[in-house]
């Protein structure tokens, strides 16, 4: 499945960042279900280790032949408090769906379960003059 994805918020604002957070999900899911990481790693910050993850897990099963099946990333809550150039941390709340990992043959190779309510804390920066994130973090219940 493939959805659009909204544009890029470019406003380096707090609200900017929170947007952001929300839009960064929908790259994600986009990327998951299409297998394109391009999006993906433009808005990624150099460094970033779980964007590094994120986009080498998509290749990787995209490569060997499978892919994912995935539900949409409900950001239920994204606010940054305050905004100091070039950084911004935004605390989340994000619901993530089921995620099927298929194998190139179509079977079920693995299964993520869905979870809802998980805390977070994004770190942005707009050094570029666009925000990009730099570090995702969730917190453990």
């Amino acid at each position: 499945p493939s959805r659009l994805v909204s544009a890029v918020p470019s406003a380096l604002t707090p609200q900017g960042a929170a947007d952001f957070a929300r839009y960064f999900f929908e790259v994600l899911d986009a990327a998951y279900n299409t297998g394109d990481t391009s999006t993906l790693e433009a808005i990624s910050a150099p460094g970033c280790k779980v964007c590094d993850r994120y986009i080498s897990s998509v290749k990787s099963a995209y490569g060997a032949g499978e892919m994912f099946m995935a539900g949409e990333t409900v950001v239920r809550f994204a606010e940054a408090p305050a905004y100091t150039a070039p950084v911004a941390e935004v605390d989340i709340v994000v619901d993530f769906p089921k995620v099927d990992k298929r194998a190139a043959d179509g079977s079920v190779a693995q299964v993520a379960a869905a979870s809802k309510g998980d805390r977070g804390r994004m770190s942005l920066t707009s050094a570029t003059g666009r925000w990009q994130l730099q570090e995702f973090v969730l917190q453990v219940p």
